[in-house]
Parts: C-alpha cells; structure tokens; sequence
C-alpha cells in the first residue's frame, strides 16, 4: 500500500478528493503552492494565513489528512542563525543586528506559521513545510562563504553540513508542532550539485543527495519529524529507481510524480517509480490544477 497521496492545487482538490472512496493511500495531503510561499507584508501574509485555514477546514471536511505548505522564501526568513559554528562563530549575531529589518520580519512570519500550526492541530490535520533548504540570505551568506563555500556551497566541507543541521534544528525548535519538512535536492538554487571544487568533486550526485538527505533527517529524528524527498523522477543519476531508498534513514519518504515525466497530458502513469522503492516509503503527487495546462482553466483529475 502506498503511504500517501499528495494532490497540487487549490481550488480543484476538494472537488478531485470528495470522489475518492476506499482508495488504497493511507493518507491524503494537499500541498499549497500559494500561500506563504514567498515573503510579503503583513496584510497580504495575514490574508494568506486565513486562506489556509480555511483550506484547512475543507480538508477536515473531505478526510485529507495532512497539508504541505511549498515555501520558496519564508523558511530563510524566519531564521536569525543564532547558533555557533566552528570555523564561523555565531552566525546570527554577524549577520543581523538586534533591530534589524531581517529580524523583525522573522518574528512577524514566525507569527503567522504558528498560527497556522495551531489551527491545522486543532483541527488534526498534519502540517508539513517545504523548503529550497540552501537558499541564503546575502546578509548569512557573506558570514558563512569563506567557510562552507567552492565554486558554490560545498558538500564536501564539514562547515556546510554545520550551518545546515543548525538552521534545520532552528526550523524545529521553533515549530516543534509541525509534523516534518520536505527537502529537494535538484531544484535548490544554490545546491548541493552545484560545486565542483577540489573537496567535493569526486563525490556522485546519490552522494550528494544522500548527504542532504540523511543530514536532515538526522536532525528531524531527533525532534521526532518526517522528511520527505522529492525525486520528481527527474534524478536520472539515481539509477535504478528500485535502489533509491538504500543508504537513506528510515524517516525519509520518497515524493514521486504520478506520471512518466512530468504533469503533462500525454504522460502516463509511472509504473516504474511507483512500484520501486518500499510502498509504505512512497509519497504519489498527484496533479490537480493542471500546472502545465493553464492551471485552472479546466480540470483534470489524473488521481482517478
């Protein structure tokens, strides 16, 4: 049985979701690809915390289970980095002065997430959060370059996986009510494929995801968090799909696309990857808003 299934979009995933009997998943979520994605000011994010919630009462309503914000933006700036690391000192108090903009932004979008924690658990619907996990603010970045950084953030340095297991363990010290974190490894803007330098250029692209992978849940087991990867099927370098979970720790789920490529008409189902990894470990995304075909300009069920 396949753990979870994950619908995209808004406005068509109650209607996709209400027909949906007995289906083998045991768990349904909804991923929002709008709301508190990017930073805005705060009548905009206030507006946005109330769309969620009322998502979130729909959810309840139709038996989704859980709800995954896909946060661009806002992860990095709710963080202030205060935290030692070796080679850096204490990166938030080099980064941010005490009344500085950076921090009072992050207190009022920490705010609003807590908000949402609180609702989404009152109502015993799970809340996980998506990040592009190496995005650094230009203020981080200039404290943290000299040590964690090639010709782009190196996995091969010690330093690098230092700043990330704090930032990661700042994440959950500060939601310890959210249910877990979701990681991508091929879409980050500045990643862990990117460097080439001479710490870091023997090492594979499963090395490398693997890394950030296990780095994560590392940190997320502690706090008693899932992580789910995105493959997207788009990780060719893994090989055989049906080795994908191996080296990976036992509190990863892999999120894998329903179709053959990507959420296109023409692409079938993907038999190959749905069926290769162990299936409770499997998270199905499926397409709800039609992201290639004019979002919602029609509907398209391919959960069906």
């Amino acid at each position: 049985m396949v753990r979870k299934i994950i619908f995209f979009g808004t406005i068509f995933l109650i209607l996709a979701c209400s027909k949906i009997q007995g289906a083998a998943f045991k768990e349904l979520i909804f991923i929002d690809h709008e709301n508190l994605r990017y930073v805005e000011g705060p009548d905009v994010t206030q507006f946005q915390v109330n769309q969620i919630k009322q998502n979130i009462d729909q959810a309840k309503k139709y038996g989704i289970s859980g709800y995954l914000l896909f946060a661009k933006e806002t992860m990095e700036a709710m963080l202030t980095y205060d935290f030692e690391v070796d080679e850096i000192g204490n990166i938030g108090e080099k980064a941010f002065s005490p009344d500085s903009r950076h921090r009072r932004q992050a207190e009022r979008l920490r705010k609003a997430l807590h908000e949402v924690v609180a609702y989404s658990n009152e109502k015993g619907i799970k809340l996980y959060f998506h990040s592009n996990q190496f995005i650094f603010s230009e203020e981080v970045l200039n404290v943290i370059k000299p040590a964690i950084w090639g010709t782009a953030v190196c996995p091969g340095r010690e330093a690098t996986w230092a700043v990330y297991r704090g930032k990661i363990d700042e994440f959950f010290q500060l939601f310890p009510k959210i249910s877990g974190l979701q990681i991508t490894g091929d879409e980050t803007q500045v990643s862990v494929l990117k460097c080439k330098c001479e710490k870091c250029r023997d090492m594979s692209f499963v090395e490398r995801v693997n890394r950030l992978t296990n780095e994560t849940a590392t940190v997320a087991k502690k706090h008693g968090k899932e992580v789910q990867m995105r493959t997207w099927q788009r990780m060719d370098e893994l090989g055989n799909p049906a080795n994908m979970e191996q080296g990976v720790l036992d509190n990863v789920y892999f999120s894998i696309k329903n179709t053959d490529g990507d959420f296109r008409l023409p692409n079938g189902l993907d038999d190959e990857f749905l069926t290769a990894a162990i299936p409770s470990r499997i998270v199905c995304e499926f397409d709800a808003w039609r992201e290639y075909e004019g979002h919602n300009y029609f509907p398209c069920y391919m959960g069906y």
